[in-house]
């Protein structure tokens, strides 16, 4: 049952057993999403995406907050990465979706797009000024890390959304999430009725190499982040898209109100390299960040070529390892030779990969089973 949204800040929700629960936003605006699925033609997965965007405050009352999990097929997902193994993981994450549901997360599903007329304090980005006065949004892609899926950065997504911000959180097709929704026409509708399908997460054979499937996951993954920027242009055109999640949302609203001229590109782990790939494959993408970034699946003969746009990575102390790091300071050299670099590495003492992500605030059980969250 949705569960409806109060008429002031006072957000607080916890996760599954005990999970303290995603912080509130902490910019001025209240926070909206909704999933979108958009059918490019000659494809036949179609793009998946959670949108985030600001929201009025006095509208929030009316729309439920979103799920964290919007099937329990996402946490099936979750727990065949480690040592569950299906069934067993099946069966788990059947009997913690179906006794405990979904914790919820600081987005009001199917709100609308913020209203400048009652937009009283304003959206709090660079450029303040010259963008309010345009009514326009900066935009962020997000790629998820390995295991990930649309929804793990809940915390981070709504948060830059309640400063302005529309955050386009993707769900990669190239079976490295958790699980990925798929929907495929039901026969005899002509297109017009859909049914759930589902990617599942692909696991490493025994003695298989790994480079030539990461390689051609992250090529998907590129292919994903970069048809989101094309979706993105076709909303803040105006044009009429195929949800194919038949949400009935106006994506209409999004239109005239983006500013892509600025696009950032963002990820996690996985999403980090896509990151780093996206950058150098689309210059659309004018900086990137790169949370914890995961460098193997990037190929060694592209660090030559550097990226041109601004990248940030924020790594997590625990996580990094030297021939990482290194591989991150090749990108990091300036390639001219003038001693400027277009690229910056910060370290976060005391923290680990998962710092990054929902999964602290919701399922702190499942991060101690695994040994992933420290002492």
């Amino acid at each position: 049952m949705a569960q409806a949204a109060p008429d002031d800040e006072g957000w607080k929700h916890g996760g599954w057993l005990r999970g303290q629960g995603i912080p509130a936003p902490s910019g001025p605006h209240a926070v909206g999403c909704v999933d979108v699925m958009h059918l490019f033609e000659g494809e036949t997965l179609g793009l998946l995406a959670r949108l985030f965007y600001p929201t009025d405050r006095d509208s929030a009352a009316r729309y439920p907050y979103a799920d964290f999990c919007p099937h329990e097929n996402y946490l099936k997902g979750y727990f065949s990465l480690r040592d569950w193994k299906l069934p067993i993981s099946g069966f788990l994450g059947h009997l913690v979706f179906t006794s405990l549901g979904s914790p919820k997360v600081p987005a009001l599903y199917g709100a609308p797009f913020l209203n400048h007329s009652s937009d009283h304090q304003g959206p709090k980005f660079e450029r303040e000024s010259e963008l309010k006065q345009k009514g326009l949004h900066p935009v962020v892609l997000l790629s998820h890390g390995l295991g990930g899926m649309r929804t793990t950065y809940n915390g981070i997504c709504s948060d830059l959304a309640s400063h302005g911000y529309v955050v386009a959180s993707v769900e990669h097709r190239d079976n490295s999430a958790c699980a990925s929704l798929r929907r495929v026409p039901v026969l005899g509708t002509h297109g017009k009725q859909y049914e759930d399908a589902w990617l599942e997460y692909y696991h490493l054979s025994p003695g298989e190499k790994e480079f030539p499937v990461r390689h051609r996951q992250i090529t998907q993954r590129v292919r994903d982040v970069r048809q989101c920027l094309d979706l993105l242009k076709l909303l803040n055109d105006g044009t009429e898209i195929h949800d194919m999640m038949e949400s009935g949302f106006d994506f209409k609203q999004f239109r005239g109100k983006l500013c892509l001229e600025k696009a950032a590109l963002m990820g996690h782990s996985y999403g980090g390299a896509t990151t780093i790939m996206g950058l150098m494959e689309d210059q659309r993408f004018k900086c990137g960040i790169a949370l914890d970034c995961w460098m193997f699946p990037i190929h060694r003969d592209l660090y030559s070529r550097g990226v041109s746009q601004p990248l940030l990575f924020i790594n997590s102390y625990e996580f990094q390892w030297e021939e990482n790091v290194r591989s991150m300071m090749k990108l990091a050299k300036p390639p001219d030779g003038n001693g400027h670099s277009t690229c910056q590495i910060l370290t976060i003492r005391g923290s680990n990969h998962f710092y990054q992500t929902d999964i602290l605030f919701l399922l702190p059980f499942f991060l101690m089973r695994t040994n992933m969250l420290s002492q």
